[in-house]
């Protein structure tokens, strides 16, 4: 995954059943977790170090347990388009963030 520094990763489990009834369950690795923010007028590609800086920052005070002693929440935060918006919105990962234009 860009930007994985740390031992652990995300790992997406899908189950489901072949044709010939047996059950199956993948193991997805690599995949970064994301989400959309919509980015506020004036917003530059300047801005991502400190967005990123910051919103990790508040993921950090609002997790209810840090037992593995998690430093970095927001891996990276890049400025995109959405394809269903015109919007320039923040594309942000669990463990990786992104801005969308």
């Amino acid at each position: 995954m860009p930007g994985q520094l740390q031992e652990k990763a995300p790992i997406i489990r899908m189950f489901g059943v072949t044709d010939g009834g047996n059950s199956v369950c993948c193991h997805i690795h690599g995949f970064a977790p994301y989400f959309y923010v919509p980015a506020p007028s004036g917003f530059t590609s300047d801005h991502l170090g400190e967005f990123q800086k910051e919103l990790n920052s508040a993921v950090l005070r609002d997790m209810r347990s840090n037992k593995d002693n998690v430093s970095v929440t927001v891996l990276a935060v890049d400025i995109t388009r959405k394809e269903s918006e015109s919007k320039r919105c923040s594309k942000v990962y669990s463990l990786k963030f992104s801005i969308v234009v």
